[in-house]
């Protein structure tokens, strides 16, 4: 995605990662101001972690201003799997209040998407 002469730094922690590191993690939600939170659709179970980190983040920026995207990845998928991260999807927009993006990283497909959800 072209940001013209807008220059952007974007810094990635792998959940697990941070875990293991939790004064990095503290750190990504002190300094960030737009956060990406990525689950598995075949796996709603990784759900589960986006909902502890939306938290996380949530109490540490109570006063700040940020915006959360949760994008679902791995879009190809059976119609059990559909159903379950339509649900999901509703959870996000209706009951959080933010935004959602199904992407698959495979193919590519929605991850522009994912950009231009961050800016509005």
């Amino acid at each position: 995605m072209k940001f013209e002469s807008v220059s952007v730094e974007i810094d990635t922690l792998d959940t697990s990662f941070s875990y293991s590191f939790p004064a990095m993690w503290k750190l990504a939600i002190a300094t960030g101001d737009e956060f990406v939170l990525v689950f598995s659709a075949e796996n709603p179970e990784s759900f589960e972690t986006v909902k502890l980190l939306r938290e996380e983040i949530k109490e540490h920026k109570a006063k700040g201003k940020y915006s959360i995207v949760v994008v679902a990845n791995k879009t190809d998928l059976t119609e059990d799997e559909k159903r379950e991260c339509a649900v999901i999807e509703s959870v996000v927009c209706i009951d959080w209040e933010e935004k959602f993006v199904a992407t698959s990283a495979e193919t590519g497909d929605n991850i522009e998407e994912v950009f231009q959800a961050l800016e509005s």
